[in-house]
């Protein structure tokens, strides 16, 4: 074979391997920018659920400021519908947040809570300033659990409110458990 015919051969055969591997490297960037422009899509969808449930927290802090505020008898007014809308909004918005399970729970966990002492308070036909109070310190308590979360930050320990509540439902079931007559687990 002739030097020029086989110098155009390997030269032909570098074009090839050159074109192949430009095209594969194409292929996998395009797609990681695809994965990347998702991942940030997604997470910037779950930052505006984020922040409208970081909304709905403060619209529900507020609201009950200001019924506890007011000289009209808590029993005598309808913020429990007002206060309740704000907590489903707010489990709605958390429930879009990818990634944020542990601070889903503590939200939930704090406005079951809060929403359980009103259901208790109204079923009782008890004062709901109670339920007030059970519902300002969840939201307080989701408030700060959901800043943490947005700023990047671990969520910071239950507070002190929560802690009790927590033992306080551990001891009401200990003692249903009693009653029944069997071992709690």
């Amino acid at each position: 074979m002739q030097a020029e015919t086989l110098a155009g051969l390997m030269g032909f055969g570098g074009t090839l391997v050159g074109a192949g591997v430009s095209i594969w490297a194409t292929v996998i960037t395009q797609r990681h920018q695809v994965k990347t422009a998702r991942d940030q899509r997604i997470e910037e969808r779950g930052r505006a659920a984020g922040e409208k449930a970081l909304t709905e927290l403060y619209a529900l802090r507020r609201h009950l400021i200001e019924v506890s505020a007011s000289s009209t008898p808590v029993e005598n007014q309808s913020w429990a519908r007002i206060a309740v809308d704000h907590v489903d909004r707010t489990e709605a918005a958390i429930a879009l947040m990818p990634g944020a399970h542990s601070v889903r729970e503590r939200i939930s966990e704090a406005m079951d809570i809060g929403t359980r002492e009103l259901l208790v308070a109204r079923l009782l036909r008890a004062p709901e300033d109670v339920a007030v109070r059970a519902l300002t310190s969840a939201a307080l308590e989701a408030i700060d659990a959901l800043s943490a979360y947005m700023r990047g930050e671990g969520i910071p320990e239950p507070s002190q409110w929560l802690l009790d509540c927590r033992r306080d439902g551990a001891d009401l079931h200990a003692s249903e458990d009693l009653d029944s007559g069997e071992p709690s687990t």
